[in-house]
């Protein structure tokens, strides 16, 4: 009995340990106009209510060669998207922070990144 209760309170306190890792990708919706890359590099969309979002990176949509007509690749460095309307959804998400060499500092800090974007 004693052995099924250490197994029990080890399993307890690993599970409890890993839980703690576990974090959850909470996603936003944005719809905004495209206001083009800053010279920070960022991309740079601007709400109804004037509101400025400044994006990191976004995700490329991954896709098969059968499925490649449905679907559409928006490509945000290309000036013909300056003032379009777009829906966003929205994460963020902890990168390593650069010095002005471009050498990691050690400390991270936290970027907004699009996860999926579509023309409206």
């Amino acid at each position: 009995m004693k052995t099924l209760n250490k197994i029990a309170l080890l399993l307890f306190i690993s599970i409890s340990f890993s839980a703690k890792k576990i974090t959850f990708l909470q996603q936003n919706t944005l719809t905004a106009t495209y206001k083009g890359v800053t010279d920070d590099y960022m991309y740079k969309f601007v709400d109804d209510k004037n509101v400025e979002h400044l994006f990191y990176d976004y995700n490329e949509p991954e896709y098969d060669e059968e499925e490649s007509e449905n679907v559409v690749s928006i490509d945000l460095s290309n000036d013909k998207n300056i003032g379009k309307k777009f829906e966003l959804t929205w994460s963020t998400k902890q990168i390593d922070e650069l010095d002005e060499n471009g050498e990691e500092t050690g400390k991270k800090i936290t970027v907004k990144t699009i996860l999926t974007i579509k023309k409206l």
